[in-house]
């Protein structure tokens, strides 16, 4: 089994590997954990899987058991070596590409579930992109640090920022299991959250790309108000006459508006 100990020293060891600091590389060695994931996708026959920074395999080997359509994405080279090896007659689709680089267009008419294990630096862009991906997919599932859930869960305050709003558009975020740090081969810092984002099957991609960028300006400089803000990017007139057409005033800050003002805003611009 892939996802133990014995297996990714040994594995390590045999191919010169190492965890690599550059795309932050801790592999999952406890196979509770593993299952738990599995089990939480769900998967049916119609569903296309797409797991982002599989490493060496630990869920893919899983995944796989599944369904035969599976693709991973995966930046480090010598990973990709490593799976295509293991995995040769499978079927499995691996590509050695930056998930944050892909368009997407390519399930745009799949029933994509979303899979991943990724270093906590780029969970949010990769939130980003699969929230504004030409389709809705079914669902998104993701290990994260521990207490960026807890921010992640903030309705208000210095923590409410512009993915906790885009979430709350785009679908509902549910807490799986806790992971501790000993989960990990090189253990991490810090525990772990599994959590399940499940996507509303009626929002609108093209307004999800909206919204991400208007949230991104909105809240460009905290201290700062929301007109000051979109100021900088729309000009002073234009930002006067859209805030008063979304019935907002020149004094608020970005993090006092709701999900419905900015689609408001969204709306009236």
């Amino acid at each position: 089994m892939i996802c133990s100990r014995e297996y990714v020293m040994k594995t390590l060891k045999q191919k010169s590997l190492r965890p690599k600091k550059i795309f932050s590389q801790n592999f999952l060695v406890d196979s509770n954990i593993a299952q738990k994931i599995i089990d939480n996708l769900e998967i049916n026959k119609n569903d296309t899987i797409v797991e982002i920074g599989p490493g060496l395999g630990a869920l893919s080997e899983l995944l796989i058991t599944k369904t035969d359509k599976v693709i991973l994405y995966e930046i480090d080279k010598d990973m990709v070596n490593h799976l295509k090896e293991t995995f040769n007659d499978t079927g499995m689709i691996i590509k050695n590409q930056d998930f944050l680089k892909e368009d997407l267009i390519a399930l745009k008419n799949m029933k994509v579930k979303f899979v991943s294990n990724v270093p906590y630096n780029v969970t949010s862009p990769i939130i980003e992109k699969i929230a504004c991906a030409p389709f809705r997919p079914i669902l998104f599932e993701f290990m994260i640090q521990k207490e960026v859930y807890e921010r992640l869960k903030a309705k208000d305050g210095k923590d409410y920022g512009p993915l906790n709003i885009l979430i709350e558009y785009i679908g509902k975020l549910e807490f799986i299991s806790n992971v501790f740090r000993e989960a990990y081969i090189p253990a991490p810092h810090v525990d772990s959250v599994i959590l399940l984002l499940k996507f509303n099957q009626e929002y609108d991609p093209k307004i999800a790309g909206e919204l991400k960028d208007l949230l991104k300006k909105s809240f460009a400089m905290r201290r700062k108000t929301l007109f000051n803000n979109l100021k900088a990017y729309f000009g002073k007139e234009y930002t006067e006459a859209w805030l008063k057409r979304a019935q907002l005033k020149n004094t608020i800050r970005a993090e006092e508006l709701t999900l419905e003002d900015y689609l408001k805003l969204i709306e009236v611009k």
